[in-house]
């Protein structure tokens, strides 16, 4: 999966988008200071919506959420 260091919310996404299989329908991230918008609706689509992912609402930073959802979305793309 995607390691969000040293990238933007706008790269870790569209590479999370194209790793995924049916993450492409959800779509892409337009304004970075809507992450947690983006970041529910991405987790309630398809087969995430099944998943306990951790809650966007929940990380004061993109990146926080980033790295505990990274190794989940690991288990979702196997």
């Amino acid at each position: 999966m995607i390691n969000p260091e040293n990238m933007s919310l706008k790269e870790w996404a569209d590479c999370v988008i194209l790793e995924l299989p049916n993450a492409w329908s959800f779509g892409r991230i337009d304004d970075e200071a809507n992450w947690r918008e983006w970041a529910t609706g991405f987790l309630r689509a398809g087969t995430y919506s099944a998943r306990n992912f951790p809650n966007p609402y929940d990380f004061a930073d993109w990146r926080d959420w980033a790295f505990r959802v990274t190794p989940l979305l690991e288990t979702v793309s196997a």
